[in-house]
């Protein structure tokens, strides 16, 4: 299989993200069961009940499913351009391009509480997004993807 460099990096990419963002939904799920205990305590000191004890528990069990969503999209992004798999292609630009449409707006929206760090994290992503997309594009990586879709029989006819 002649699968191009730049499409290997990119899937050993996405693989490395999936595997961060696994570690991410443990620890927002674990982080939430321990921050919403600290709420239920604090309040119960009060004698408030429990009202409020599940807010931290909600709010980690949101961002790790919201993680873990984007966990499975890296696995499924990273195993089709590893199989060089015309639809992950696409499905690559179109999550990517979506990517750099937000870090877009994430700047602008930054700018109004202009913090260098975040500008330069938010450039950082809206970059690799941009590189991804530019070099999925490029006519030798699509014809490569082409290639590999053709049955056998095909290469022995022209």
């Amino acid at each position: 299989m002649n699968r191009p460099t730049g499409v290997t990096l990119i899937s050993v990419f996405f693989f490395v993200m999936c595997g961060l963002l696994v570690v991410g939904t443990i620890a927002a799920f674990v982080g939430g069961a321990f921050i919403g205990s600290l709420f239920g305590a604090a309040l119960q000191q009060r004698g408030a009940g429990m009202t409020g004890a599940g807010f931290g528990a909600m709010v980690g069990a949101i961002l790790g499913v919201f993680f873990l969503i984007g966990a499975a999209l890296n696995l499924i992004c990273g195993i089709g351009l590893w199989k060089v798999k015309e639809w992950a292609r696409i499905l690559t630009i179109v999550l990517c391009g979506l990517g750099a449409a937000l870090g877009v707006l994430g700047l602008f929206i930054g700018m109004i509480h202009f913090n260098i760090f975040m500008m330069m994290w938010r450039l950082l992503w809206l970059a690799i997004d941009v590189g991804i997309v530019w070099y999925l594009l490029q006519p030798e990586v699509k014809a490569a993807f082409a290639r590999i879709q053709l049955p056998p029989q095909a290469y022995a006819t022209r």
